[in-house]
């Protein structure tokens, strides 16, 4: 027998939590693992090398930017579900980017966990042949370390 899987609406919420909230159900009771594909649809560039109006119309990006906006679309069903004081969007996502800002400018005053954490909570027990590379890399640091400028952004610990 195959792999259970689904496919669901990336961009509307209540069908993502739905099918997570099934997914998780059999493979509780199944004991069996189940593949879960997002369909969505990015509204921005890759990165600031991408140009998406290169290969995407007008047309498709502001369908997509009105009609499948996820939040949006949320925003509507709860709406429509008779929710009430729902937020003002603009204002709630003022609001939450500032927030956001503060929290990521907070976190740039603190280090960078240390170099050798990409080893710990990887495995239960680390295997001897990731031991041996902490062990190289943690001796590489120790003679070269003066080589990479960037280290000083993460914690000695």
């Amino acid at each position: 027998m195959g792999l259970a899987t689904a496919r669901v609406d990336g961009n509307d919420a209540v069908a993502c939590l739905h099918a997570t909230q099934q997914a998780r159900k059999y493979i509780v009771e199944q004991k069996k693992p189940y593949f879960l594909e997002f369909m969505t649809y990015r509204l921005g560039d890759h990165s600031t090398s991408d140009n998406s109006a290169l290969y995407r119309s007008e047309d498709e990006r502001k369908f997509w930017k009105e009609k499948n906006d996820p939040i949006k679309r949320l925003t509507s069903f709860l709406t429509k579900a008779g929710v009430k004081d729902m937020p003002n969007e603009e204002s709630e996502r003022a609001t939450t980017r500032k927030a956001v800002t503060e929290t990521l400018h907070k976190c740039y005053k603190h280090k960078f966990p240390s170099v050798l954490s990409l080893f710990d909570d990887v495995y239960d027990k680390l295997p001897l042949h990731l031991q041996e590379q902490k062990k190289e890399l943690q001796e590489h640091l120790q003679n070269y370390s003066h080589k990479y400028e960037f280290l000083d952004k993460f914690s000695k610990e």
